[in-house]
């Protein structure tokens, strides 16, 4: 049993963290779902009933955050699988939303047994202020002869491809920018998003799972300064 009392605790740097993946969903299962959703605001489905999606509102569990979800039909036997965690508070007027932590306990009993993990490409996006982190790769960057006939160019940010993802090194794909040029210090920030494979149960354990990884795949890609990283 979860203890409801645990909140969930976000990075300060994390904007959003994603996951997708194709779950077994019977015709059973699915007709559940769709009568759970009977009567929630921020909630609607398809007219051909067979894709839904909708607003998971923060609540006590998750109070700094609320999530988008979205579930469509792969035949007679199986959905694909959306779900956002924005890190961001949002409670709307309207009474009958779905929390949070409610929402994950009620997704683990219809589609997979308590615990049983399965296999999810993770998207995870941070947003990091230039002025105290710095990327692993110095950027930006101006390579020798490349950019010569455009003055002031430089090359701010690297796209890396991962073609052989492992379970030691499951990256599949990075992304590193920067933004040297911002009007404003607070807009002078180090973006970074990169897509993981992952295995997790659909608890409620599901996203402190999700930011551990995430949590241990930055540093490949950015560092806090010495600075912050000595205080």
């Amino acid at each position: 049993m979860t203890d409801r009392k645990e909140i969930l605790r976000l990075p300060s740097t994390l904007r959003e963290v994603s996951l997708m993946c194709r779950l077994p969903l019977g015709q059973d299962r699915w007709e559940s779902l769709l009568g759970r959703i009977e009567g929630k605001t921020l909630w609607s489905k398809r007219t051909d009933q067979k894709a839904i999606r909708g607003v998971v509102v923060s609540d006590s569990w998750c109070p700094k955050g609320h999530g988008h979800f979205s579930l469509e039909r792969l035949g007679k036997t199986s959905a694909y699988f959306v779900l956002t965690l924005v890190t961001s508070r949002y409670v709307p007027k309207e009474k009958e939303t779905w929390g949070m932590l409610g929402f994950l306990e009620s997704l683990a009993s219809l589609v997979a047994r308590e615990g049983h993990p399965v296999r999810v490409l993770l998207s995870c996006t941070y947003a990091l202020k230039s002025s105290e982190w710095k990327t692993v790769v110095p950027l930006p960057f101006s390579p020798p002869g490349l950019l010569d006939n455009m003055p002031g160019a430089q090359i701010a940010g690297i796209d890396f491809s991962f073609e052989k993802p492992t379970a030691e090194f499951p990256l599949a794909r990075a992304f590193v920018s920067t933004y040297p040029d911002a009007k404003t210090p607070d807009l002078r920030t180090i973006t970074v998003k990169f897509m993981v494979l992952h295995r997790t149960a659909l608890d409620a354990a599901l996203w402190s799972k999700a930011i551990e990884s995430a949590e241990g795949t930055l540093p490949l890609f950015a560092k806090p300064t010495e600075k912050v990283a000595g205080a």
